[in-house]
């Protein structure tokens, strides 16, 4: 509505919306002042006639808004008091109840996290540097770690990077931190990790190396999926269900013969058990043998690649802190090590993670085929 909380100059009532927001509202074609009209028939006119002239025009009056309704705690979502909890008015400038004034509050935090933050920067600039053993060679955490210059320019190699740094992104225990970095300088396309062959993926999701894990995990479900939709997994399966029959009929012989004293027919009935085992072993050798190449294939695939994948999550980490932070002064560089904390060390829930999917996930998946097909 044009004249929304004006009032009428005659009578003096703020124009109310009728008839869905149309009301009988005159304009006075000299002054401008808007009026009911009836009450502009009613009184004859425009109110403001005596003042009518060249500099005269109306102004608007405007009525005062209805007061605010008080807020309420229980049922409104204010500003909450970061000393006691009290619900507050947003427009609140303190607590009503334990006086807190929120700005003062807000400038003190700020200055104690700056304080904070210059206290950890002290504390870095002040810390004597660790020396390492890379190679056979004593290295300080400020010197270079990396490949032969002459290898990066020639474009075999990447650039060199602090040790300091990459001791942090590594974090762990000393020997393990020199081992890598040795690993590191060599810069070898191809080398072995014995972590990784034992723990395969686990050791990728371990380090972080969140997509080299994924790779190696999906390659390795796939393999055992297609294994276990064979028609050797179906096979293997029935013989060992019928060797299990048979040996549980062999072992309750032994058992009888055993009881009733009788040590040539329970020793007789304990090697045909061994027998049976046996058979249905080298009967299925094929589908052994395909798991056991898939278990080891994947194993040896991961110790080769593990350590230049790591080197390459660091240095690239390393590139991503030193452009996040912007520069070398001594709180630019507490923030360049707090990005190589969190991006670096280790992971424990990854691993967890990796081993719930690869242990229900492909019997899941077959559940799920045999009802579709049913």
């Amino acid at each position: 509505m044009r004249y929304q909380n004006e009032s009428c100059g005659i009578c003096g009532l703020a124009f109310a919306p009728e008839n869905n927001g149309v009301e009988e509202i005159v304009v006075c074609p000299d002054c401008g002042a808007p009026l009911h009209r009836a009450c502009w028939v009613e009184h004859g006119g425009c109110p403001f006639a005596a003042q009518h002239g060249d500099d005269f025009l109306w102004q608007p009056q405007r009525a005062e808004p209805p007061p605010a309704a008080a807020f309420d705690p229980k049922h409104e979502a204010g500003v909450v008091c970061p000393v006691c909890g009290e619900n507050c008015p947003r427009e609140a400038a303190q607590c009503p109840n334990c006086n807190t004034h929120f700005a003062e509050y807000a400038n003190r935090q700020r200055l104690q996290m700056e304080q904070q933050f210059q206290s950890r920067t002290a504390q870095v600039l002040q810390r004597p540097p660790q020396v390492f053993t890379v190679n056979n060679r004593q290295v300080q955490e400020g010197e270079l770690i990396g490949p032969d210059p002459a290898e990066t320019a020639s474009g075999g190699g990447t650039s060199r990077v602090l040790v300091e740094e990459a001791a942090l992104h590594i974090r762990a225990p000393r020997r393990s931190i020199e081992h890598y970095l040795g690993r590191f300088e060599r810069n070898q396309r191809i080398g072995w990790n014995w972590a990784a062959f034992v723990f395969g993926p686990y050791w990728y999701f371990f380090r972080k190396l969140y997509k080299a894990g994924i790779a190696f995990a999906g390659v390795l479900l796939a393999l055992h999926f297609a294994l276990l939709v064979s028609p050797a997994s179906a096979n293997f399966q029935k013989r060992m269900d019928s060797a299990v029959t048979a040996i549980e009929v062999t072992s309750q012989a032994a058992m009888e013969a055993a009881s009733n004293n009788d040590a040539d027919a329970a020793m007789t009935a304990s090697k045909n058990s061994l027998f049976i085992l046996g058979q249905a072993l080298r009967s299925s050798k094929g589908y052994l043998a395909a798991n056991a190449a898939i278990f080891f294939g994947i194993r040896i695939a991961a110790a080769l690649l593990a350590d230049r994948l790591l080197r390459r999550k660091v240095w690239g980490d390393i590139a991503i802190a030193h452009e996040d932070s912007g520069g070398e002064t001594p709180e630019q560089k507490l923030i360049r090590q707090r990005i190589l904390v969190r991006r670096g060390g280790m992971s424990l829930l990854a691993p967890v993670i990796f081993y719930w999917a690869n242990t229900y996930l492909p019997s899941l998946l077959m559940q799920i085929i045999e009802r579709l097909t049913t």
